[in-house]
């Protein structure tokens, strides 16, 4: 199975190896993508609009913080060729690490009433963020 992005080698002698290693990788992480989502839109759900107390936050933390990694687990499990999708690999593991050491650290903040762990959990979230861009622009290079 292709995974949307992907792409056959090029007519004129391209890569396909590295073009079918980017597809097989990709196509792995498609399932761990999904649930990967499904916990982020639980997460979202109880931010803003959604939003009723500390309680709800802590519950929902509670829940997912062991399901993220069970994801970080898995995704260290996954077999990566070549160089350029390792370089990727490793983007998303260290995205993966620090996006759960951010959410462990806004669930003991709640937990403990303290303000600065809860934004060292935010602020944690967002460097995630930024390593997740990194990997899929690798990614993307990976793909060419």
């Amino acid at each position: 199975m292709l995974v949307a992005g992907c792409f056959p080698a090029d007519a004129d002698g391209g890569d396909e190896r590295a073009v079918d290693t980017t597809a097989a990788y990709e196509a792995a992480l498609e399932p761990l993508k999904e649930r990967s989502d499904v916990l982020e839109e639980r997460f979202a759900a109880v931010q803003e609009e959604g939003y009723r107390g500390p309680g709800q936050v802590r519950r929902v933390l509670a829940e997912i913080i062991p399901e993220y990694a069970e994801l970080l687990d898995e995704t260290r499990t996954l077999e990566v060729e070549g160089a350029d999708l390792e370089k990727a690999h490793e983007l998303l593991l260290a995205s993966l690490e620090r996006q759960q050491e951010g959410l462990e650290l806004a669930l003991q903040g709640l937990e403990e009433g303290d303000t600065v762990l809860v934004a060292e959990g935010g602020q944690a979230l967002k460097q995630a963020q930024t390593l997740v861009r990194k990997h899929r622009r690798l990614l993307a290079r990976a793909r060419d």
